[in-house]
């Protein structure tokens, strides 16, 4: 039994994981990620076959990270846990991304305005007992984030295209306003890995009118559960590759290596 994760950081492109899980005695199994405290399936590694490469695009940055897999027989037995695996994936920027398309993703700056005001509330209510002198509150369990301001800028037109498209572009591509958020942190004091709701995001051009590309994006988001974790964009395959390419030179000469090739998920998809 194995498992590998080996975690992707180069500037300029959307840092993710790779995940192998390979364990013989398994018919399938389910990949679990714990950080800060909070524990989630991975996207795409749910009822998948022993060996199987689930890239992740969902691990938080500069924390620490572990992975562990529950294996299952034929019948859906569960048979156990693997030892769980620790990484952390450096990174110094910040990451927008479209959980359902990764290819959908754009670095941004953070304003001093985002997070400046932090809510999670803990409903509940004051009951009183028959001459009590003070009441007993009966409350519920805390809640995420709410109504957080998110103020991000962008430089260039390619930024501000790409961060556009995580919410679709109009034209009868349907997505969860749903978003992805990681930060490298220490500030502002939010999840590292955040999923936010958003209903409103407003563009205002800077210095667009003076021929300048600064735009600032406004709004407020709520945390919120993402698309279902068994629902996954399109995984890479060789067909992607050669559709991507004129041959397999101008493909070989497009990488460093063969393994920098095999994992550019960015090409998922591309095959018709």
């Amino acid at each position: 039994m194995s498992t590998t994760v080996e975690v992707f950081s180069t500037p300029g492109e959307l840092p993710f994981a790779l995940l192998v899980v390979d364990e013989p005695a398994a018919a399938t199994l389910r990949i679990d990620q714990t950080s800060e405290g909070r524990t989630r399936p991975v996207r795409g590694a749910i009822g998948i076959e022993p060996g199987t490469p689930v890239p992740t695009y969902e691990i938080p940055f500069n924390v620490p990270v572990s992975y562990r897999a529950e294996l299952f027989a034929t019948d859906g037995t569960t048979l156990g846990f693997t030892t769980p695996v620790e990484v952390t994936l450096l990174c110094e920027e910040t990451w927008v991304h479209q959980p359902l398309d990764p290819s959908r993703a754009a670095t941004v700056d953070l304003d001093e305005q985002t997070a400046e005001q932090i809510e999670r509330p803990t409903p509940g209510e004051l009951r009183w007992a028959e001459n009590a002198s003070l009441p007993r509150r009966i409350g519920k369990r805390r809640r995420g984030i709410v109504e957080m301001p998110l103020v991000m800028e962008t430089h260039t037109e390619e930024q501000a295209t790409a961060l556009s498209s995580t919410l679709g572009d109009g034209e009868g591509n349907a997505l969860p306003s749903v978003l992805c958020i990681r930060t490298p942190g220490p500030e502002p004091r939010i999840p590292r890995l955040l999923f936010a709701a958003i209903d409103v995001l407003t563009e205002v051009g800077v210095n667009v009118s003076r021929g300048g590309r600064l735009i600032r994006w406004t709004t407020s988001v709520t945390e919120a559960l993402p698309a279902a974790p068994g629902l996954n964009a399109s995984t890479l395959s060789y067909d992607d590759i050669d559709a991507a390419y004129v041959d397999y030179d101008a493909a070989d000469d497009a990488y460093a290596s063969y393994d920098s090739r095999d994992t550019d998920y960015s090409l998922a998809g591309t095959a018709p």
